[in-house]
């Protein structure tokens, strides 16, 4: 990305959301988003659903009634990160219009002289407060929706545990399993299931990565001006 900006025609850099505070923005935070996405937070997903995949396969060793329940409950577990997507794709589209407030603290501190030459300090602070304005409540809606869906993962795998509980000890109480059977089926659903509320919760680092990257390969794939 940094290679694709500097061989860029000077022309370029006069569009305001080509500034340099606009790019050196970019440059820290799209990269950092990116590597939320590809790094170890990729490989503890993948950790997440490996382990669940095998407190599967033992609990429909140990006790396949137990073991289909609980593969009747993984759809219900993972609806909270589908919720979620559906709710935040609106939110990527909201963050790419108009110029971020770190473009107008840029320009304004780039140009200090001519603003207090000209007496323009209150209109330019007002200037990047309207600019954080929509991000602000982006934010707060953002937070909302993600302790929400996080509730709602909670209460999906707790729900989850209750109903494999249930049905557990109906099947103990008609000797259809024994005891141990019953809780090894059980605590490997469990342990499985520990990292689900997490992946979910990070999901809008997931969800910032892509938008990131979107914005990367954009500025890296735009044709060079003769």
């Amino acid at each position: 990305m940094f290679e694709a900006i500097v061989r860029r025609p000077m022309a370029w850099f006069d569009v305001p959301e080509h500034s340099t505070g606009e790019l050196t923005t970019r440059l820290e935070g799209d990269a950092e988003a990116v590597a939320k996405v590809t790094g170890w937070a990729l490989g503890y997903r993948i950790q997440v659903f490996v382990c669940l995949l095998t407190g599967v396969i033992i609990s429909l060793i140990f006790a396949w009634q137990v073991g289909l329940i609980a593969i009747a409950c993984i759809p219900f577990i993972m609806s909270a990160a589908v919720i979620q997507s559906i709710c935040l794709s609106k939110r990527f589209e909201l963050k790419q219009a108009g110029l971020s407030p770190n473009t107008i603290l840029e320009q304004g501190l780039r140009g200090i002289s001519a603003v207090q030459a000209y007496g323009r300090e209150d209109i330019t602070c007002d200037e990047y407060s309207k600019a954080l304005e929509p991000e602000y409540a982006d934010n707060v809606r953002e937070g909302k929706i993600a302790g929400f869906v996080y509730g709602f993962s909670q209460f999906a795998i707790f729900g989850s545990f209750a109903i494999l509980f249930y049905v557990g000890s109906m099947l103990l109480v008609s000797k259809e399993t024994d005891f141990v059977g019953f809780f090894t089926s059980v605590l490997a659903v469990m342990f499985g299931a520990l990292g689900i509320s997490q992946v979910n919760a990070d999901f809008n680092a997931q969800q910032d990565g892509l938008a990131a990257a979107a914005r990367i390969f954009k500025i890296v794939d735009e044709p060079l001006d003769d």
